[in-house]
């Protein structure tokens, strides 16, 4: 099956238990700058560069999926969808939201990951803003192969932690929180 255009098989894959220091050393070792957190069903919850193992370290938690651990957003991606579809598709707004890029996946299995700079160069037409800064992105003319398939984005809840799955993600009209816990509250990325 032909690669993801832009895809990188340069991550490790960390259980939603992992404590951040020892991920972080894995990383280094293995020379990877980007971690993949499964949730607790083995599922790609999260898509971390090394930075944020480090920032997580810091605050002493015990797993990376620890409410206290600020995460960006992170996109989840069939592999076999268009770069037509890849470009409209609703999560790619979690992209100026600060998504550190792109898990590519086939059955839940982990294909690969593109970064958010190789992902908006794969894309398309425009621009995002994105840590004071505009980068410009632009479309080929080419189709990633196969059926199209559903994508969505991970965003975890600043209030209680949750692990929410979103299409999109619009600050304006943030939705309610998918905690099934209560009490409800709105989602706070």
């Amino acid at each position: 099956m032909p690669k993801v255009p832009g895809m990188s098989s340069k991550f490790r894959e960390f259980a939603a238990n992992t404590n951040p220091g020892a991920a972080l050393s894995e990383m280094r070792e293995h020379r990877v700058g980007y971690g993949i957190v499964l949730d607790q069903h083995g599922s790609p919850a999260m898509l971390l560069t090394l930075e944020d193992f480090i920032r997580a370290e810091k605050t002493g938690v015990e797993t990376m999926l620890h409410p206290r651990v600020k995460l960006r957003p992170t996109i989840v991606m069939p592999e076999q969808i268009t770069i037509g579809e890849l470009q409209e598709h609703p999560a790619v707004t979690l992209l100026k939201h600060g998504a550190r890029g792109a898990i590519i996946v086939r059955e839940n299995k982990v294909m690969g990951i593109v970064a958010a700079d190789r992902f908006m160069k794969t894309l398309g037409v425009g621009s995002l803003s994105g840590g004071g800064r505009t980068m410009p992105f632009s479309i080929p003319g080419s189709i990633l192969p196969g059926t199209p398939r559903r994508g969505f984005g991970n965003v975890k809840c600043q209030v209680c932690g949750y692990l929410n799955k979103v299409r999109s993600l619009d600050t304006d009209h943030l939705p309610k929180c998918q905690n099934p816990k209560p009490p409800k509250h709105t989602l706070k990325p």
